[in-house]
């Protein structure tokens, strides 16, 4: 049996996944139901993060460039 949550788009998002599925792997065992051949997977969506990440970039290097033309660096 495996689940997959693929909508993680943040390192936050994906830690409350992890969280989730221990306790719902918790709660199954407490339940004398297996866990041992389940398979839970946190996908996280690098696409999304990688246009965060280029999004603050262009940001930073604004605001670089913006200091460079004021002579401050």
């Amino acid at each position: 049996m495996s689940i997959n949550a693929t909508v993680s788009f943040t390192v936050p998002q994906a830690l409350a996944v992890a969280e989730a599925v221990e306790r719902g792997l918790r709660r199954r065992e407490r339940e004398g139901k297996d866990i041992y051949r389940m398979g839970p997977v946190c996908t996280i969506m690098v696409g999304r993060t990688d246009d965060w990440i280029k999004v603050v970039c262009e940001k930073e290097t604004s605001l670089l460039t913006q200091d460079s033309s004021n002579g401050l660096e």
